[in-house]
């Protein structure tokens, strides 16, 4: 859960509060989700599975690719086991990769995105996709399925996990 401000019809300053998905990705602390669940937040709390709650803090982020990294203080957490995007096949099954290479213009700028023949909803942003094996392949993010304010119906994008992670390594390495 996320809070911030936003300004109203009237110009005036209003608090907002808004909630979306991510997951662990190392086990003292650190977790991705999208840039677009996290931006302008004044304060982020973290609910665990588990039911425990942590203050969290943006530690990196890039809003072109819509990757955020947070972190909490905490160890001995769960992480996600990290899979390899670029290996990714389509699949006819439903739910799974409809497209692997799916480019998307986003403001003249492409970018590769994995797409899913399922919906992705808002709250479901930042949230994992997973392959057959439990490894996460990418970053679902409700921002590309809704872009321009049109909602791709039955469709969903991912980001890569590669390309999240390559987003992801900078600020996890110069804390």
């Amino acid at each position: 859960n996320c809070s911030g401000a936003t300004t109203n019809y009237f110009g005036q300053s209003v608090p907002y509060a808004s909630s979306g998905s991510g997951f662990i990705i190392t086990n003292d602390g650190y977790i991705m989700t999208n840039a677009h669940v996290v931006d302008g937040a004044n304060n982020i709390k973290v609910a665990l599975y588990s039911g425990s709650t942590y203050d969290a803090t943006v530690v990196g982020s890039d809003t072109d690719y819509d990757i955020a990294v947070l972190k909490i203080n905490a160890n001995g957490l769960s992480a996600v086991t990290i899979g390899d995007s670029s290996g990714v096949n389509v699949s006819m099954s439903s739910g799974i990769i409809s497209c692997a290479n799916r480019t998307i213009n986003i403001s003249g700028v492409p970018y590769q995105m994995i797409q899913v023949d399922t919906s992705i909803n808002a709250g479901n942003s930042g949230g994992p996709l997973l392959n057959e094996y439990g490894e996460v392949i990418g970053v679902v993010s409700a921002k590309y399925s809704s872009y321009a304010t049109n909602p791709v119906e039955g469709l969903g994008f991912a980001i890569p996990i590669n390309d999240a992670f390559s987003v992801a390594k900078d600020p996890m390495t110069n804390k």
